[in-house]
């Protein structure tokens, strides 16, 4: 599960360590409730598998895992496709079965073929949450065949392997409906949160206590009885200051996050009215445009706010998040004028007027709060239709648009069914049926980029040691004294408890609680009861790490593929959309935009972070992964001007569009892999911006663009050194 967007504590993204895995297990709203939901699904698992005493009653339990996501929708969603895919698969094994079962040849072939379908679907179409995991289930399944004689005992296997996901599955669909919290409560939840973070850091150096009681001015409560709803706050210590800092960059670096994703199932849902969905849809894109402007405000540019606008922005953004926990949206927002709080507030009395930048930004942060929730009316369309936006994903059918000419996603299906295959034939010679783990790993650590799977691997790794520590110390002090199927429950649910709460943190920790719920289950959970057997645990612990190695080996030697090769596609991409959003004619087509700048931005940061998990032979050099690190901040820092100011100097801002467009198309020469560099990037240098009109510019609009002219700037000089770093390797190595 990925935790509510925007609500994780912040990491410290300077590389891994203990401050970042700690931050990484810190509390947030939603976090405690996920993981009880997940341990009381395993726990009842257990004991369906114990009543019926079907076996592999630890792969049984683990399948929760696989089926949990933090909403009832999309929990239950996955749940029925994984259930229909394992019916149909199932029924492909029996018709197998007639023809392989009695001969070992044909039956490793039926599992790398059935594997390589599979995992070529898992990479290359929209089965890809579900289609590893149906693969590991077909393979064990046939393998498992090979053990019993045919007829009846091979029918009843097979309906025992439609358990193995047929109870995880009918126990998950209840408790979700049960319990299972709605996809709009989660996105009202992560919306609050971003307008809290946003309050905190704009009063980060001042005392929150004065914002205790107030109200949320002018703000009424649509869905809810309570209107104005009380903010609450505390004093700001210089450590909660640093903290509510880091909080806010978090939130800003996520984007939209899964609100969008959570919106679009509430209204699958229909659990709630059109008219709310649309409005939270506004709500969220409005929420981008308020981080960035107090992001601009608030980053230290000699740009600031007087204390007591501050003061009451925030009080306003508490009240607002305020009503959105109570389960409504705030409407008809008004932020009064400099003047009008003076007459309220004695010390707004002293301070100066905001300088005519700040001014500029505040009216921004007013109209966004004007129309917080508010959806605009549609733009009218030309005859001929918008052109497609770039960056935008083109809407596609069942498999990927190059499904079937990329040949990474053949690579892929074909390693991950290699070292499946291998460890496969290598436990039958060595005739060790206990290490039979090492099978099932290889299908859940497998990634598409090295990068991808060695962090994966690495947190595997970490998991399996801490899981199987804690089964065998649980074998050998705590099962002795387990009787019952109860206290067998009793302890699937702490150790789910404790491996949810890990798996909530987010993919970059979520896969060592996985792995720790593996390890452990697989020592715990032996039979249909309590059991004691250190073999089986030790054998199973074997298998883990031994399938992790042969992965590990496999996807770093055979076509390895670097996260490095969509580092700048996305780059270039997500300068397009910049340019894309300062073209807009219309404010609220620029904050739509703004919120897909913010997720592309999340997506080429989080690749940057896992770059430096590659082999060194793999691994970019650090000046590279520098460069595209600073590629990618400057668009971050430009969005709060440029949403600010593109209404002040229109004109001015055609000439900033065609300057990023011709920077993207620089980049792509740039990074060309055939040394045409430097030419195209002199024929692609576009038209001139056009000068800038005549006469004194608004208010604020010379400082705005100050604020964007230096980034820009440097923008370009870094895509010129690329060009002259690409063009000098071009002359190195050409022939003589």
């Amino acid at each position: 599960m990925a935790p509510a967007a925007g609500e994780r504590r912040a990491a410290l993204f300077e590389g891994p360590g203990l401050n970042e895995i700690a931050a990484r297990l810190a509390p947030f709203p939603g976090r405690l409730e996920f993981a009880v939901r997940l341990a009381l699904i395993c726990a009842l698992t257990t004991l369906v598998v114990a009543f019926y005493q079907t076996p592999e009653p630890a792969l049984t339990a683990y399948v929760a895992f696989i089926l949990m996501k933090p909403d009832r929708a999309a929990s239950v969603v996955t749940s029925v496709v994984m259930l229909l895919l394992i019916s149909l698969i199932i029924g492909l094994v029996l018709a197998l079965t007639v023809e392989v079962i009695d001969q070992p040849l044909w039956r490793v072939t039926a599992m790398t073929l059935v594997s390589f379908c599979l995992t070529f679907a898992a990479s290359a179409s929209k089965l890809k949450p579900v289609a590893g995991t149906v693969a590991l289930i077909t393979a064990y399944a046939l393998d498992l065949l090979g053990t019993v004689p045919g007829g009846e005992l091979a029918t009843r296997g097979i309906l025992y392997v439609w358990l193995f996901v047929g109870i995880p599955t009918g126990v998950s669909i209840v408790v979700n409906l049960v319990l299972g919290p709605s996809p709009r409560r989660l996105a009202e939840r992560a919306l609050a949160h971003r307008l809290r973070c946003a309050a905190a850091v704009l009063v980060a150096p001042e005392t929150r206590g004065k914002a205790t009681g107030a109200k949320a001015t002018g703000a009424k409560a649509t869905g809810v009885k309570a209107t104005g709803a009380k903010a609450t706050g505390a004093k700001a210590t210089g450590t909660q200051a640093i903290g509510a800092r880091k909080a806010f960059e978090e939130c800003l670096r996520e984007g939209p996050g899964e609100v969008p994703v959570w919106l679009k199932l509430a209204g699958a849902e229909r659990t709630s009215p059109a008219r709310d969905i649309a409005a939270l849809g506004q709500a969220a894109r409005s929420t981008i445009v308020i981080l960035s402007v107090v992001n601009f405000l608030t980053s230290g540019a000699g740009i600031s706010l007087p204390a007591g606008i501050r003061r009451h922005i925030a009080e306003t953004l508490d009240g607002m998040a305020a009503i959105l926990g109570e389960g409504g949206y705030p409407v008809e927002i008004t932020l009064e004028s400099h003047e009008d709080e003076a007459v309220e507030d004695e010390a707004v009395e002293d301070e100066a007027a905001p300088a005519p930048v700040a001014a500029t930004a505040l009216a921004e942060l007013r109209m966004a709060l004007s129309v917080f929730a508010e959806p605009p009316t549609p733009e009218p369309s030309p005859q001929s239709g918008p052109p497609p936006q770039p960056g935008a994903k083109p809407k596609g059918g069942f498999f990927l648009p190059d499904a079937f000419t990329n040949p990474a996603h053949v690579h892929y299906a074909l390693k991950t069914t290699g070292a499946a295959m291998f460890c496969y034939v290598v436990y039958l010679l060595l005739d060790w049926p206990g290490i039979h783990t090492c099978l099932i790993t290889c299908y859940i650590v497998s990634l598409g980029t090295t990068a991808e799977t060695v962090e994966k691997q690495a947190l595997r790794f970490l998991g399996c040691g801490i899981g199987a520590a804690a089964g065998i110390a649980a074998i050998v002090f705590l099962m002795p004294s387990v009787t019952s199927i109860g206290g067998l429950m009793g302890v699937v649910f702490l150790a789910a408890l404790v491996s949810g709460w890990v798996a909530a943190g987010g993919p970059r920790i979520s896969y060592l609680g996985f792995q720790l719920a593996f390890a452990f289950l697989l020592c715990v959970a032996q039979g249909a009861g309590p059991a004691f057997d250190m073999t089986i645990a030790r054998d199973r612990t074997i298998g883990i790490l031994f399938g992790n190695l042969v992965v590990a080996i496999v996807f770093t030697q055979i076509w390895p593929v670097t996260i490095a090769g969509r580092i700048d596609p996305a780059i270039k991409g997500l300068l397009h959309q910049v340019a894309a959003l300062v073209s807009a004619a219309r404010a609220p087509r620029r904050w739509g935009i703004a919120a897909e700048v913010r997720a592309s931005l999340a997506a080429v940061e989080q690749d940057l972070d896992l770059a430096r998990y590659e082999p060194s032979s793999l691994r970019p050099a650090p000046v590279w992964l520098d460069q595209r690190r600073e590629l990618a901040s400057i668009p971050s820092s430009l969005q709060g001007p440029l949403l600010i100011g593109a209404d002040q100097e229109p004109a001015g801002f055609v000439g900033t569009a065609l300057r990023l467009e011709r920077l993207a198309k620089r980049l792509e020469a740039a990074t060309e892999p055939d040394g045409r560099a430097s030419e195209t990037a002199a024929a692609t240098g576009g038209p001139e911006p056009p000068p800038r009109p005549a006469g004194p510019p608004p208010a604020g609009a010379s400082g705005i663009s100050a604020a964007i002219e230096a980034p820009v700037a440097r923008l370009e000089q870094l895509v010129a050194n690329l060009s002259e770093f690409a063009a000098q390797e071009v002359a190195d190595y050409a022939p003589a």
